[in-house]
């Protein structure tokens, strides 16, 4: 490819850079524009002297990616003539790829957003539940778990509450859970 993202950035103006990233073994030129929307050029593998324009979704505060493949709409991803230049190229990017593309984009970002307000709820539950049971931890292999060593059950925490699972309890044990269990719920008039 003959195009390069900063001859396009270049073109495209002010509020337009380039972002390299590292792509598997390789890098990635993206250009981002000022509210840091990222898209890219490739060459398209079929079609000698095409250039496909595609845009990278948003990343939550993980650092995955927030995929827009589910809402039955189609991916912001346009084809142009590289032969026609950098100036024609950045003209029909903003013509036919960015009012789409940012459009998607904001409800992705969306999305990501609400992700991370979920995933910060979880985690204030692990937390809680650490703090009140003692000797529990935070599971390394699971955004959701907390270990309870010596303990019959496995904790994982939700935004709003807690799965329990339990396992081999002496009857006891069940019986003195199911009295607390009966007694919140008479005290608050709700199903468990």
């Amino acid at each position: 490819m003959n195009i390069t993202a900063r001859q396009i950035a270049d073109e495209l103006g002010e509020g337009f850079e380039v972002v390299t990233i590292q792509w598997g073994d390789r890098t990635r030129d993206l250009i981002q524009d000022a509210d840091g929307r990222r898209f890219y050029l490739h060459n398209q593998w079929n079609k000698a002297g095409r250039v496909t324009v595609s845009g990278e979704w948003p990343r939550d505060a993980n650092g995955r990616f927030v995929a827009d493949c589910y809402n039955g709409e189609s991916n912001p991803e346009i084809t142009v003539g590289e032969s026609r230049g950098a100036a024609a190229i950045a003209r029909d990017i903003e013509r036919r790829f960015l009012p789409y593309f940012r459009k998607r984009w904001d409800v992705v970002a969306a999305r990501a957003r609400d992700r991370d307000e979920y995933d910060a709820k979880v985690q204030a539950n692990r937390e809680r539940i650490c703090e009140i049971i003692e000797g529990a931890r935070l599971s390394p292999h699971s955004e959701q778990e907390v270990w309870v060593p010596g303990y019959y059950f496995k904790a994982r925490a939700n935004s709003d509450s807690i799965d329990l699972e339990l396992r081999d309890l002496p009857i006891q044990l069940v019986e003195r859970l199911v009295g607390v269990i009966e007694s919140w719920r008479r005290e608050h008039g709700e199903p468990y």
